[in-house]
């Protein structure tokens, strides 16, 4: 059993209360869906709707004298209200990826990256000279005020922008995040990718749902600069005017939301892209990612917290696992109902089918 309790559960109390993890929680929607069949869609993410005995009861039960064939889908155009409404036996229409872009240490696009993968590149590189001078802030022991790693996955040309195609200023570049440059370039990168012109737009209905939770370039510049003051800084740092601007450059129309969860940021904007285009919020959304590392501060309470690999790499679910490494970079989805993708002869790189967000 995926489950087991030294005596008869409550069956109107939570299931994770009684040891259940989100693995657990996988493993059971995924047997369930096996027992009941392709023609009932359970889902792995069953029991983060239905978190108890009796609301699973209830919900299978809903499911099987339920005609499955005459419940309403996804009709792009129909009203989200009259086809998703939150019932049982509702179906979610898939949503496919049909153009993506990224820029990540070692690879500077999509191919490149995929590349590495392939050929197990290390793209882990000693902390550049121009973010901090590591010999400054390194100690091979634990000490206030240090960090106990030289190393992390990083940019080499994190700076370079190229402001003028995107129509802004040099000046108000200088004071633009560097993620949100990053944001901006791998949006146009990815639409371009999926064969959309951005101008002119055919739809401007687009939603723009990014992850973003770093604020290390607010650390550079002092207030004894009066430039910083006088100038761009409030819109160059703001997360809502970092994803914003992707927005208004492009004439979008549809929802523009920054997510910050911390490091699962791009995962749940991709998820909130999702649900906005399966409750017919937009027709088109971009949907990704971002992170620069720029000043020592997080990696210096990292480090106190005992959170950092000493050498900058991370060895997920290995005994081996002693932390794990930074980095930084960017990549961006562009996603569609699926029925849409197929109308319009878009190339389906991959499909979404379901989602959960979790604590």
């Amino acid at each position: 059993g995926i489950l087991s309790t030294p005596e008869l559960p409550d069956p109107s109390r939570p299931l994770i209360e009684m040891g259940l993890d989100s693995l657990m929680a996988v493993e059971f929607g995924t047997a369930m869906q096996e027992m009941l069949g392709d023609q009932f869609n359970v889902g792995p993410a069953m029991l983060f709707d239905h978190p108890s005995i009796d609301a699973i009861a209830d919900h299978v039960l809903q499911l099987v004298l339920a005609d499955v064939s005459e419940k309403p889908t996804f009709i792009p155009g129909e009203s989200a209200d009259a086809t998703l409404a939150d019932s049982p036996g509702t179906v979610r229409e898939d949503v496919a990826i049909i153009g993506m872009s990224c820029r990540f240490p070692g690879a500077q696009n999509v191919d490149e990256f995929w590349d590495n993968l392939l050929n197990g590149v290390d793209s882990v590189c000693e902390i550049p000279g121009d973010r901090w001078d590591i010999d400054r802030f390194y100690s091979d022991e634990p000490q206030p005020g240090k960090m106990y790693t030289r190393e992390g996955g990083f940019l080499h040309d994190i700076a370079d922008f190229d402001a003028a195609f995107f129509n802004i200023s040099d000046q108000e570049a200088c004071w633009i995040d560097p993620q949100h440059r990053m944001l901006l370039e791998n949006s146009y990168h990815a639409l371009e990718d999926a064969g959309i012109p951005v101008q002119p737009l055919a739809d401007p209905n687009v939603g723009v749902f990014m992850g973003i939770m770093g604020q290390d370039y607010a650390f550079l510049p002092t207030l004894d600069d009066k430039d910083v003051i006088a100038g761009f800084q409030g819109a160059g740092l703001s997360h809502s005017a970092g994803v914003g601007r992707i927005s208004f450059l492009f004439g979008f129309e549809g929802p523009s939301i920054a997510v910050d969860t911390a490091s699962s940021s791009s995962l749940v904007a991709l998820f909130q892209a999702v649900r906005s285009l399966q409750e017919g919020n937009c027709n088109l959304a971009l949907a990704g990612g971002v992170n620069a590392i720029l000043a020592p501060v997080n990696s210096l309470l990292m480090s106190k917290a005992g959170l950092l690999s000493p050498d900058g790499r991370c060895r997920s679910f290995s005994a081996a696992a002693n932390g794990f490494g930074r980095g930084e970079g960017c990549g961006v989805v562009v996603l569609k109902r699926l029925s849409d993708a197929k109308r319009d002869g878009d190339r389906i790189m991959a499909v979404v089918r379901g989602g959960a967000v979790v604590h």
